[in-house]
C-alpha cells in the first residue's frame, strides 16, 4: 500500500531540467562485464546525461536510456519517462548506475519484474546499497569491483 502511494506520487511528478553532471564514469572493467548481456536490450534507468548508455552503445549493445528529467547536455538520446511506470521488453536487462537514492529504485524493480527481465544490474557504492535496493538487496551478488572512477562495485540479480 505504501509503495503504491509513493509510486503514484513519483509517476505524477512533472519532469524538471537539471544541469549536466556525471555520477558514474565507467572503466573498461565495467564494459567488459556488460559483454555478458550482449544481445539483450539494456535499459539504463535514471540515465542522466547518457554517458553509460553511450559507452555501451559504442561497444555494440542495444540501449534505451530513460530518465524522468531532462539535462542541459546529453551524450546519448534520452527517452523522457519514469522507470516506475515504464514497460520493458521481456528478457531485457535493467541497469541502475549510481541512481539518485531513495525508494524509487526498489519500486521500479518491483514493477519491472512483471516484464520478466533477464537480469537487473546495479552499480554503486556500498554505503548506498540498502537505501537503493531495499527488500531486494539479498537478491544481488557482487560481480565486479572498482568499475568506475569512484571505485564503484557492480551487483547483479540474475533472474532468468
Amino acid at each position: 500500500m505504501r509503495n503504491a502511494m509513493i509510486a503514484e506520487l513519483l509517476t505524477s511528478m512533472p519532469p524538471i531540467s537539471l544541469s549536466s553532471g556525471k555520477f558514474f564514469v565507467p572503466k573498461r572493467r565495467f564494459l567488459s562485464y556488460m559483454e555478458t548481456f550482449k544481445g539483450h536490450t539494456i535499459y539504463d534507468l535514471g540515465a542522466g546525461m547518457g554517458q553509460v548508455s553511450a559507452a555501451l552503445h559504442a561497444a555494440g549493445h542495444q540501449v534505451v536510456a530513460l530518465d524522468c528529467n531532462t539535462r542541459e547536455e546529453t551524450e546519448f538520446p534520452i527517452t523522457l519517462g519514469n522507470a516506475i511506470s515504464q514497460s520493458y521488453e521481456s528478457g531485457s536487462v535493467l541497469m541502475f548506475c549510481r541512481p539518485s537514492h531513495g525508494l524509487w529504485v526498489e519500486i521500479a524493480i518491483e514493477r519491472a519484474l512483471a516484464f520478466h527481465p533477464t537480469a537487473i544490474v546495479y552499480v554503486g557504492l556500498v554505503k548506498n546499497l540498502e537505501c537503493d535496493l531495499g527488500a531486494y538487496l539479498n537478491k544481488f551478488k557482487k560481480k565486479a569491483k572498482n568499475i568506475g572512477a569512484e571505485s564503484e562495485n557492480l551487483y547483479v540479480w540474475e533472474i532468468m
